[in-house]
């Protein structure tokens, strides 16, 4: 006979689902919000406008934008919130094997770095007043085809946000690639 696992053990165990059973609502919440805004009609840039003052929202992200990559080899940013005028006007165009927004776009996964400092040194300017914590950079796909990249600029790590951000936000590319590609 084996012993009954103690009252504490057992509490401890139902915080943890509980944790977790939060976490997967709220990720649920976050897609349904993002493809709400992403299926209103409207224009292209309306649509981004909506996609990206959502997802700022939803994630408490301190800003955020959307790049695609054009044929000639680059990214070509085409919304973004929270960024200065003079540093979009900077970063409009950047060849893919110079940053981690084309790297992404060639390899078709998540890169996280520790702040924009890399960006910032590239344009010539820092990208936000004071910078970020984490700078995620996460394709966007349709099908099997990277469309593009959209980034957080986040003042929190993306690990203290749950197990399962990682493919919410994946999941939210391929959203925003169903849409772009429409």
């Amino acid at each position: 006979m084996q012993d009954p696992v103690p009252a504490e053990n057992q509490r401890a165990d139902d915080r943890t689902q509980t944790v977790r059973l939060a976490r997967k609502t709220q990720s649920l919440d976050v897609l349904y919000a993002i493809a709400t805004s992403l299926s209103q009609p409207g224009s292209l840039d309306q649509l981004l406008d909506s996609f990206l003052d959502t997802f700022i929202e939803l994630i408490d992200a301190r800003a955020a934008s959307v790049r695609v990559v054009t044929d000639d080899g680059h990214t070509r940013l085409i919304a973004s919130r929270g960024l200065d005028p003079a540093v979009v006007e900077r970063d409009r165009r950047m060849a893919l094997g110079r940053c981690h927004c084309g790297w992404c776009a060639t390899e078709g996964r998540i890169r996280i770095q520790a702040s924009t400092r890399e960006c910032a040194a590239l344009i010539g300017r820092p990208m936000l007043g004071r910078d970020c914590q984490e700078f995620v950079v996460v394709p966007v796909q349709y099908q099997d085809r990277v469309l593009g990249v959209y980034n957080l600029f986040l003042d929190r790590p993306l690990s203290a946000m749950g197990e399962d951000m990682h493919d919410l936000l994946i999941s939210v590319g391929r959203h925003l690639g169903l849409a772009l590609e429409k």
